[in-house]
């Protein structure tokens, strides 16, 4: 029965590869986008506007995390993780993750153009943001709201990441 279950994982991982690339796809809009699909999300960084098509999710008993790629190349990614679960209506620091107390969020801007897994450059004790939830349908189970954060990169320089927002992005329980 191992094997069954190796390869039933393995094509699962595959075809969630198949739907995170077709997700994706270049269209030939004068609109600027390179997505098709549902926009659940939008940031600046340092000032040039991104677009998000596809999202992840993950909690555990009392935190969520939430991902977003962006759909222009590299595809760059935001986190928000360490926040309340399940989500709640109210203003949330985004500094150092639940290590700190009392346990803060932690926003990262993900760099995919640096290496092959991307560097990640997170809030931390001195270089902060907040994500503010406006909204959260705990029957539909999404959630939206805004978002912005600092983001500390080795060299001392702060990617700044403004004008967030979340549109009814789906959390799973």
């Amino acid at each position: 029965m191992k094997p069954f279950f190796r390869n039933s994982l393995l094509l699962l991982l595959f075809l969630s590869g198949i739907f995170f690339m077709t997700a994706c796809n270049n269209n030939d809009d004068d609109d600027g986008n390179t997505c098709t699909g549902t926009l659940n999300a939008s940031w600046k960084v340092n000032g040039t506007e991104e677009n998000a098509y596809v999202e992840y999710n993950v909690h555990t008993v009392s935190l969520l995390s939430l991902s977003f790629q962006a759909c222009t190349d590299p595809n760059n990614m935001i986190a928000i993780n360490y926040i309340p679960y399940p989500p709640a209506v109210g203003t949330y620091e985004l500094k150092n993750g639940p290590l700190s107390s009392p346990i803060k969020g932690q926003g990262t801007y993900i760099d995919e153009s640096v290496g092959t897994s991307g560097v990640h450059y997170p809030t931390n004790d001195t270089i902060s943001g907040v994500l503010t939830i406006t909204d959260v349908d705990l029957s539909a189970k999404t959630l939206s709201g805004t978002f912005s954060f600092d983001a500390l990169k080795p060299d001392g320089s702060v990617i700044h990441i403004t004008e967030g927002q979340i549109f009814d992005t789906k959390y799973e329980d």
